[in-house]
Order: structure tokens, then sequence, then C-alpha cells
């Protein structure tokens, strides 16, 4: 994830949560929201396993803190626009 991280906060993208190289406004929106942790998920994630060569698929839904979050950012950005 450090990669992820550092090329978003680069690129003024920075991740809600990420007390490392988060900006100011994220850190401040994180604690609005009630993050205890990064904005981070994988929707899915596919590799080769290494000793089977079998391909391995691996899918899961977003998280309840983090769909809960996405809520309120939807709805302020509704009220702002």
């Amino acid at each position: 994830t450090h990669q992820v991280r550092v090329h978003l906060s680069y690129i003024g993208h920075p991740i809600i949560g990420d007390g490392i190289y988060g900006s100011n406004k994220s850190k401040k929106m994180a604690e609005e929201l009630g993050m205890g942790r990064q904005f981070l998920h994988a929707k899915r994630l596919e590799f080769t396993h290494p000793v089977t060569g079998k391909q391995i698929v691996l899918e899961d839904k977003l998280a309840d803190d983090l769909l809960k979050c996405l809520r309120i950012l939807r709805r302020r950005a509704k009220m702002s626009g």
C-alpha cells in the first residue's frame, strides 16, 4: 500500500485516513467521518499461484464502515452541488 499512498498524495489525491501521507484536509475528513483506518479497499485481486500455476481470483465487497463513509460523502456532494 505504501507506493499507492505516496503516489496518490503526490498527485494531490491523498487517501482519507492516511496519517503519514495524507493532507491536513484528508486527516480532518477522516476525523469528521469517524474513520479509524485508511479508506483503502481491494475489490478484486488476481494472480497466478506460484506452485500450481492456477489463476487465483479473490473478490470482496466494500466493508460496512467504508460504505457508511461513502454514503456520507455522496450526501455531502449532492448538498454542495
